[in-house]
């Protein structure tokens, strides 16, 4: 497609990370990432979601991290499934302090913790109230 000079719009990429990450073929998926800039194309917020989440399942918080401080500078502001997601990683690799460090970041933003997060937190942060009405 590339090739020919036709470069795939913002659905075409969701759906061609979506069948990588289906397939378990993420480091296949960070390369097409890489791959979008070097051609001047875009993801959406949704694909940048979905590597992040991908990066974190497989524990790769480095990378994570990386990609999810990308999607911010490209003006796509994380919400609380992108924060949560990152908060889980963090939690599954046992680096607590960052994953409370991030909690405390995304309040410090304006988005507010929710049950997800307070269940992903656990006991590492017992002082942290969430009502359920949020």
């Amino acid at each position: 497609m590339v090739s020919l000079g036709i470069l795939p719009d913002t659905t075409t990429l969701t759906k061609l990370f979506d069948a990588l990450y289906k397939e378990g073929m993420t480091e296949e998926a960070h390369k097409a990432f890489e791959a979008t800039f070097q051609y001047g194309m875009e993801v959406g917020k949704i694909t940048y979601n979905m590597l992040v989440n991908e990066y974190c399942l497989h524990g790769k918080m480095d990378k994570a991290k990386k990609v999810f401080n990308f999607m911010a500078l490209k003006g796509y502001v994380p919400d609380i499934a992108s924060y949560t997601t990152v908060v889980n990683g963090y939690i599954k690799v046992k680096r607590i302090d960052e994953a409370v460090m991030l909690v405390k970041e995304m309040m410090q933003k304006g988005v507010m913790p929710d049950l997800g997060t307070q269940k992903a937190l656990g006991d590492f942060c017992p002082k942290m109230h969430i009502s359920s009405a949020d």
